[in-house]
């Protein structure tokens, strides 16, 4: 089957969902110089097609979409498609260190906080679990939706409480241990206490152990600059003193170890136990 937008040509190669309100497939673009794929989202029902341009225009003039047009009495929405690689099935196949985890955690709520996707857009794609991850690390969208329970009044407070859902799930799939953090998420999901997204980062790097870590070795790092970069005399002079005793230190070790006594402090041994010819030890 293929499409004509007027603008473009595409050639269906793949079909992904298919029901009374929608239908997702791949396609091909016709005549493009790369061959590009495109996902078309084909909405049957006039209303929910009305919603859907008044929630992609709500707050931006430039949507996600590429392009828009009428198919018979369908409205048809063209999307970038990038391939599938599900969140949820790369981690499932993956042994992650306990920082891996984090960083995945993180990276997610962060791609929420920072794109530019609808809430009501956003919130389809994270209760449906349309997670992507990328070579990289980078968490991306997937827009094969079913757009049957389409709700275009969800706010960022609803899209915070699923996107905590699935790092639970997550920590399920890692077998990630009982922390402070997990007890957090599960209490605070339970009583739907998250308000934002900055609310959910912020109880994930307070609560996690690599963020820790890292803040500890950067404060050191920090301290030891500043020390170093200290123009006053007397702690300069302090510090040239430390070095200087721990150098003498190192001698003393190594003549203890290779000689069995430190030479030096022969100079302190029997020193008076001799004057001239006399002997003052009997």
């Amino acid at each position: 089957m293929e499409y004509y937008s007027g603008k473009h040509h595409f050639k269906r190669i793949g079909e992904i969902i298919s029901n009374q309100t929608n239908d997702v497939c791949i396609c091909e673009e016709i005549g493009s110089s790369s061959e590009k794929k495109r996902l078309l989202w084909i909405v049957k029902n006039r209303i929910l097609a009305r919603t859907l341009l008044e929630v992609f225009h709500e707050k931006d003039e430039t949507p996600l979409y590429l392009d828009t047009f009428s198919l018979r009495e369908n409205t048809v929405f063209v999307f970038p498609y990038e391939g599938e690689r599900s969140l949820f099935r790369f981690l499932g196949g993956e042994l992650l260190t306990e920082k891996e985890q984090e960083e995945v955690w993180r990276r997610l709520v962060e791609a929420c906080m920072t794109c530019d996707v609808p809430y009501a857009i956003l919130f389809q794609i994270l209760r449906q679990r349309g997670l992507q991850i990328q070579p990289d690390g980078e968490i991306t969208f997937s827009y094969c939706l079913d757009l049957r329970n389409f709700e275009a009044e969800r706010s960022e407070e609803d899209c915070a409480a699923v996107c905590a859902e699935i790092i639970l799930e997550l920590m399920e799939m890692s077998k990630a241990k009982d922390t402070p953090l997990k007890r957090l998420l599960q209490e605070k999901c339970e009583e739907d206490r998250y308000g934002s997204f900055a609310e959910l980062f912020q109880d994930i790097i307070s609560n996690s152990k690599s963020f820790k870590r890292n803040r500890k070795e950067n404060g050191l790092k920090r301290a030891l600059r500043s020390v170093i970069n200290n123009k006053d005399k007397i702690v300069k002079i302090l510090i040239v003193l430390c070095v200087l005793l721990a150098a003498v230190a190192v001698i003393l070790t190594v003549s203890q170890l290779k000689y069995g006594e430190i030479p030096i402090l022969r100079l302190f041994q029997n020193t008076f136990q001799t004057i001239g010819t006399e002997k003052l030890v009997q």
